[in-house]
């Protein structure tokens, strides 16, 4: 009689279990994620089915599984960064297997044509191996004594170029000695080349449009030095327009302008220097031990356009007398 019983327990409980099972079924799914354009699977992807408000996210074959109950639609919706979501609404009547592909979000933006154009600061012509040059600009960039930018100062930060005493114009090139240099301003020799024994040059930086400075290999015309040429060119006044500069230093002051005589055919120009360092020292000296030195320059240019011709005529003064006339083409 117990067996009977024992029998029919179990015999009641296995189609209990049956009846109960029948009555809740649920369908797997199984999920891949993939990139709609190179077919790889993403793996770390967030999926969300709302009916189950569950979310779930994707191995690294990105592929994941779940489990729903039959007879019901699923909406699943997939975020994943630099793609662009996507929802599906399913009604699965079955254990399915279905994947997902993602399209990038490539954000484009169309452009025309660019046309990269640059100028050169400054054309060569005849390159030499042995020739240095420099423009106003580059020349005030450089530190300088006192705040008073110098050209052959500027000399010594290219290569083949020393100085001969610190602190001082005095110009040694590949070994040579300072006497071996020849000075140049619009193509007239300098004999002297510095002020206030040799702490500042001749050359006044606001009328200079340029140099060449040789330190090897120089043209034959250059005659008279073996060791350098420094080839100063002064600017040339404007025709049309009144402009004027002014700088006033710790050792110096100096003043340019640039004045039209008759609009467009004939223009001046006129610049100077002059030295307070007498009058700073008297602060520091006794007066009966006073001792010091002044300097002062002036620089003047008048040019004239008669024709398809410029003619011009410059004067230096004191280190240098020159009254040239020159005809450029």
């Amino acid at each position: 009689m117990n067996m009977a019983k024992r029998f029919l327990f179990i015999l009641l409980m296995v189609f209990g279990t049956h009846f109960c099972m029948g009555q809740n079924s649920f369908y797997i799914a199984s999920l891949t994620v993939k990139d709609s354009v190179s077919n790889l699977s993403l793996s770390k992807v967030p999926v969300v089915v709302k009916e189950l408000d569950k979310r779930f996210i994707t191995d690294k074959n990105g592929q994941l599984k779940f489990a729903f109950p039959k007879g019901k639609p699923l909406t699943i919706e997939t975020t994943y960064p630099e793609y662009i979501s996507k929802i599906l609404v399913l009604d699965i009547v079955s254990d399915t297997a279905f994947t997902i592909k993602l399209k990038p979000d490539i954000r484009s933006i169309i452009m025309g044509e660019i046309e990269v154009i640059s100028h050169r600061a400054k054309k060569l012509e005849g390159l030499s191996a042995g020739m240095e040059s420099m423009t106003p600009k580059q020349i005030e960039s450089l530190p300088s004594l006192g705040g008073e930018s110098d050209l052959v100062k500027s000399l010594t930060t290219l290569p083949g170029f020393s100085s001969g005493t610190e602190g001082t114009t005095e110009l040694t090139v590949r070994g040579g000695t300072t006497g071996e240099n020849l000075y140049l301003l619009d193509g007239y020799t300098l004999y002297k080349s510095s002020h206030l024994l040799g702490l500042l040059s001749v050359y006044n930086s606001q009328i200079v449009s340029g140099f060449n400075a040789y330190k090897t290999g120089f043209p034959a015309k250059y005659g008279g030095r073996i060791s350098s040429v420094i080839d100063v060119k002064s600017i040339d006044p404007k025709l049309h327009t009144f402009s004027g500069d002014a700088e006033i230093g710790l050792l110096t002051s100096k003043a340019t302008l640039q004045i039209p005589l008759i609009k467009g055919k004939s223009s001046l120009l006129i610049s100077g220097r002059i030295s307070y360092i007498d009058k700073l020292a008297k602060l520091f000296q006794p007066k009966d031990q006073f001792q010091t030195f002044n300097y002062y320059d002036f620089y003047g240019k008048w040019v004239s356009k008669i024709g398809d011709k410029i003619h011009c005529i410059s004067i230096s003064l004191p280190t240098a007398m020159n009254m040239t006339i020159i005809q450029k083409a």
